[in-house]
């Protein structure tokens, strides 16, 4: 059944019972971690796979760091979920742009709206250079939320805009564009 969160659990655990090594079940164990607001267990996952894997915390593909990072925040250690997302920044621009849109997320989160203005901006500079739209949309939908509440309407605006223009013709994944939806709805556009 599609959506079957503790059946995949209880999959990759199988798995893990017979090769308690396997870095993919550990990850994928950690993503449903994740989904499941059970951030100790995803850590937990997370860390086990490292062991055998260093890499793994640090792929851009399927989220990793960003749930690594945010599961430890949620534990309550925002010093080390920082560290986990500056880990992104020196690997190339795929992973800078992932860590700097994760370090704005946090900046968010403890308020600090002009350091994470900064740093989407850096994140949006690398996805349009390297041709990545689903990636460029999300950070500005993100710097528009991230105007918007420091009172800078037009800018937000703008960022609304073009995001907009951004997904027009391209097949986005649809809660993205929920996203910008209820980024419009926000500036009372909807």
């Amino acid at each position: 059944e599609q959506g079957d969160k503790a059946g995949a659990l209880a999959a990759f655990q199988r798995v893990l019972e017979i090769d308690p090594h396997e870095t993919s079940s550990l990850v994928n164990s950690a993503v449903i971690y994740d989904l499941l607001g059970r951030p100790r267990d995803a850590v937990a996952a997370l860390d086990r796979a490292a062991v055998d894997d260093s890499a793994v915390l640090t792929r851009v593909s399927g989220d990793v760091n960003r749930i690594y990072g945010f599961s430890l925040l949620r534990l309550g250690d925002s010093a080390a979920a920082r560290e986990a997302f500056e880990r992104m920044l020196p690997l190339g621009s795929a992973a800078r742009a992932s860590g700097l849109r994760s370090l704005a997320l946090e900046d968010m989160y403890f308020g600090r709206y002009a350091s994470a203005i900064q740093h989407l901006n850096e994140a949006i500079a690398i996805t349009a250079r390297t041709g990545a739209p689903v990636s460029e949309y999300r950070n500005r939908l993100y710097l528009a939320a991230a105007y918007r509440t420091k009172g800078r309407a037009q800018a937000a605006d703008r960022e609304l805009r073009t995001a907009d223009g951004l997904q027009r013709g391209r097949r986005f994944p649809v809660t993205w564009l929920g996203f910008l939806s209820l980024q419009y709805a926000r500036a009372g556009y909807l």
